[in-house]
């Protein structure tokens, strides 16, 4: 009997390029999830168990398309982040904060397994060994997971949770995994009303790849179908029904070897819009990243009967005709999407334009006569429009704007304090004793740190230490420099850059600003050295930065990790930045009433710095890579890398992410309300 499944399907779906689309890039901003939270976590390498590639790029995926949602609250929980009492905690926390109306977004990948005793599903913790006994002790049950999110959930919230996991014990070869011989394949349902589960395979299968082997299918698939590559109705709204819909069929037709078959528990819910279109599923089988598939149309069983040749090839020749007629339709329609886009930037930069003419008509006496006094306003003009940018889809254009030019040429005649004898350049402390106070020109409070040597990292006997904490290495700082006290506050930023990207902006001028990215951070460090007459360090290219002068540099800068851990340390050998008990010295989940506080109101530590320990995380120049066993002089971190490293831990965290040899890290671009930042300023 001969199959034409694959046949059919040439004819009917549309073509694009035969290749999974990278989801790393954020679709257009919206405000979808205002009243949403969001849980993301993410296990591409276990402490015992196989490593599963891609499973860290899909969760970072998850979280980008959240925060561009407008999901004001995107917690990632990272490799051996995700430990059993982390991810339930962070659970309980994350669906507290969801709004009545709004949704919590619950996002595992990683191992899963059956339960020894009854029907459930166990998700298993980064640290849990390859035995029952552990994996029972390590593992979080999915339906102890669901009741608690239904009891913590505020009355009017939804919660989706989508778990990229199998549950069945077995290995991609069918085997049962080491250990899990006793335990019974899932096959209960979560029947809730309030919680819709989304799950990557049966209770009995494998869940696995895709077809290029590159990340885990299912919680790829599911957020392309989010993204509207499942939107089977056309309407631009995806339910969770369709979103299950495309993933069967995209496993059906481009997965080999294995069957996994998605399920769908509880409401069919409207998740999303979007109309993103999505790959060529017949293309990436034909293509050869799946299996291969007979002269790339059909595979013919004749199963010992006779076969109506002619039939079949023209059936075969059809079916390429469609297929060429399809790729041109397609490379029509990206042309026509093309020049859509472009007259859309177009319309979009002469908007930009026209608001910022009226702007410079009404600044414009300031410009011809600069003055002191003006010179914030032009300040602010800058800051809007020097770069200022307009965003169609996937592309993001820059704006020029003349006027600019000529406000800038005005600033530069600008009288300053320093034409009639104020300080300029570095304010030079009195004695230069460590953590001697010293005030800027604009009013930030600093501390001198002196030039010294230490032990970076986690110690033996330190007690609990991650990976990437190790080894403990000497390094000498070479230099003394300059810290800042607190973390940079909303007042200051707002002072700078015109604008308060902060989500808790009702805390006040006096909370550390955050919802910051390590490029905002960056610009931040420029626009203040500026402000002050200082050389700007740091030379910006669209979404790269690079320091040509190093810590010769005296304008403001973010301090590298070794600078931050010397400081935070203050000479003290404490678990914390300040003490031993994190209580007394910062904001940490345990204490934060669920966000942040204004500065410096926990015990500061030897050198006079408040909050290096919690309240928000901060960022550091370095890119993140592994530690060297030898000793180091002035270190700057890895040469170069996919994410920035933040330290310190925060409102958010619990305790272990506030230790001194902590190192978080994500993607320069991303933003959170956890996440601010400190300066530094080297001292020639």
């Amino acid at each position: 009997m001969l199959a034409f499944l694959s046949l059919a399907l040439l004819l009917t779906l549309p073509v694009h390029a035969a290749e999974w689309p990278d989801l790393s890039a954020p679709p257009p901003a919206s405000r979808e999830g205002a009243k949403d939270a969001a849980l993301v976590v993410g296990i591409g390498s276990y402490a015992a168990a196989q490593p599963i590639p891609g499973a860290r790029d899909n969760a970072l995926a998850w979280v980008s398309w959240l925060q561009a949602r407008g999901v004001p609250l995107v917690k990632p929980l990272l490799d051996r982040q995700a430990v059993k009492e982390e991810l339930l905690a962070a659970a309980r926390q994350v669906a507290s904060k969801v709004q009545p109306g709004g949704t919590l977004w619950l996002v595992y990948i990683g191992h899963g397994a059956p339960a020894r005793e009854g029907d459930d599903g166990l998700l298993v913790g980064w640290d849990a060994q390859q035995t029952a006994s552990s994996i029972e002790a390590r593992g979080l049950s999915q339906a102890a997971l669901v009741a608690e999110l239904e009891a913590v959930l505020p009355t009017g919230a939804r919660a989706v949770v989508v778990l990229d996991a199998c549950f069945s014990g077995k290995t991609a070869a069918g085997d049962l995994a080491p250990g899990l011989a006793p335990m019974k394949p899932v096959s209960a349902r979560v029947g809730s009303s309030r919680v819709t589960v989304l799950t990557a395979a049966a209770g009995n299968e494998y869940a696995g790849p895709l077809s290029d082997g590159s990340r885990p299918a299912f919680s790829y698939l599911a957020l392309g179908a989010l993204r509207g590559w499942g939107d089977g109705d056309g309407d631009g709204t995806v339910r969770a029904s369709e979103v299950h819909a495309y993933v069967e069929r995209a496993l059906l037709q481009t997965v080999t070897g294995r069957s996994q078959t998605p399920s769908l528990d509880g409401p069919d819910l409207a998740l999303a819009r979007g109309r993103e279109a999505g790959p060529d599923l017949v293309g990436l089988a034909v293509r050869g990243t799946a299996a291969p598939v007979t002269a790339g149309v059909a595979t013919i069983d004749l199963g010992g009967g006779e076969t109506d040749f002619a039939s079949l090839a023209a059936r075969a020749q059809a079916a390429e005709q469609a297929k060429r007629q399809a790729e041109a339709a397609a490379a029509a329609a990206a042309a026509a999407l093309e020049r859509e886009e472009r007259r859309q930037l177009d319309a979009a930069a002469a908007t930009v334009r026209s608001q910022a003419s009226r702007d410079f008509a009404a600044l414009k006496a300031l410009v011809e006569a600069p003055s002191e006094a003006g010179k914030p306003v032009l300040e602010a003009y800058v800051a809007r429009y020097g770069s200022a940018k307009v965003t169609v889809g996937a592309r993001s254009e820059a704006v020029d704007v003349p006027e600019v030019a000529k406000v800038r040429a005005a600033l530069a005649v600008v009288v300053s304090p320093a034409a009639v004898g104020a300080p300029t350049g570095v304010v030079a402390p009195a004695t230069g004793r460590a953590g001697e106070q010293v005030v800027t020109k604009s009013g930030m409070k600093m501390r001198v740190i002196p030039a010294g040597t230490f032990t970076m990292g986690c110690t033996p006997g330190a007690g609990e230490c991650d990976d990437d904490e190790k080894p403990a290495h000497r390094v000498t700082l070479m230099r003394s420099y300059l810290l800042g006290e607190t973390e940079v506050t909303q007042g200051q930023w707002l002072a700078v850059m015109g604008s308060n990207p902060s989500h808790f902006s009702s805390c006040g001028s006096d909370c550390p600003v955050e919802k910051v990215s390590w490029l905002d951070a960056v610009a931040f460090a420029n626009a203040l050295s500026k402000k002050e007459g200082l050389e700007a360090c740091y030379v910006v290219s669209g979404e790269t930065a690079s320091w040509p002068k190093g810590a010769a540099c005296t304008g403001y800068r973010l301090p590298t990790e070794a600078e931050w851990e010397y400081a935070a340390r203050a000479g003290k050998d404490s678990r914390y930045s300040g003490g031993s008990e994190l209580g007394a010295v910062g904001w940490f989940s345990d204490n934060p009433y669920g966000k942040t506080h204004r500065v410096a109101q926990k015990q500061a530590n030897a050198w006079g710095l408040f909050d290096m320990s919690g309240n928000v995380c901060e960022w550091s120049w370095d890119w993140h890579g592994a530690y060297s066993a030898s000793a180091l002089t002035d270190p700057v971190g890895a040469s170069d890398g996919r994410f920035r490293v933040y330290r310190g831990g925060s409102w958010f965290d619990s305790a272990r992410y506030a230790r001194l040899a902590y190192r978080g890290w994500v993607y320069p671009g991303y933003r959170y309300n956890y996440l601010g930042l400190r300066l530094a300023r080297s001292i020639p």
